[in-house]
């Protein structure tokens, strides 16, 4: 019998991993806009930036340390699900393994398109609003800016938020039909992943408000998936 503090953690690391996202959506909402500032252009974005600096900072780290913590609480969640024969039958848990690495992977390219908000756009701002700047150096500041969000962004949002995610739901689905009572959230995962395909890139006539509703679909199943690993632990043995 695994003991019940494996399942409290995991719930617990899905809670402060939706916590800090939140946070991170507050913070970054009531300073720049967020997420819509995204598809804003570089001459808007720049003044809010530097008004709201440390803030900015602050919101993004948030987002982060967020992203980041799925590396180890999938770890959790592994040991939380794995079978109690899976040392005596290789790949039994294949799916569960695949979800840890997609969950890395997902973590990583999310990292990786947040970081620029951290460091490089904060000094691309300064260079475009600083007194004096002639035209051609504010041009160059947002030709950068549009190129880091075209790259990075990217990574992060189709890569991370899109295509890793998804497959990592589809993984994390498949691991779930094996184990008692998660068939519904092993559908409702395939579901969730779905919604997070990135398909405004794919079809741009997709309206904005979809990635709204994919954002909070996922944060909502995340919490459903963390109290279903708690009752699980209180449940008698």
């Amino acid at each position: 019998m695994k003991p019940k503090w494996i399942f409290y953690l995991a719930g617990g690391l899905i809670a402060l991993s939706a916590a800090l996202f939140l946070a991170a959506l507050f913070t970054l909402s009531a300073a720049i806009q967020w997420p819509q500032s995204l598809r804003m252009p570089a001459a808007e974005v720049f003044p809010m930036l530097l008004a709201r600096e440390s803030d900015v900072f602050r919101g993004y780290y948030f987002y982060l340390l967020s992203s980041l913590l799925w590396i180890p609480m999938f770890v959790v969640v592994r040991s939380a699900l794995r079978s109690p024969d899976s040392a005596a039958q290789p790949g039994r848990d294949l799916f569960l393994d695949l979800t840890v690495s997609l969950a890395g992977l997902a973590a990583t390219f999310k990292a990786l398109g947040i970081v620029r908000w951290l460091f490089a756009m904060p000094n691309l701002a300064r260079i475009h609003e600083a007194p004096g700047a002639d035209a051609a150096v504010q041009a160059n500041a947002a030709l950068l800016y549009d190129t880091l969000n075209l790259y990075a962004g990217k990574v992060g949002e189709h890569l991370g938020v899109g295509v890793a995610t998804f497959a990592m739901l589809v993984a994390l689905g498949f691991a779930l039909v094996r184990t008692h009572g998660g068939r519904w959230l092993a559908c409702s995962a395939w579901v969730v992943a779905a919604l997070n395909l990135p398909w405004r890139d794919f079809f741009p006539a997709t309206p904005g408000w979809f990635a709204s509703i994919s954002v909070s679909a996922l944060l909502l199943w995340m919490l459903v998936f963390a109290s279903n690993l708690i009752l699980r632990a209180r449940k008698p043995e």
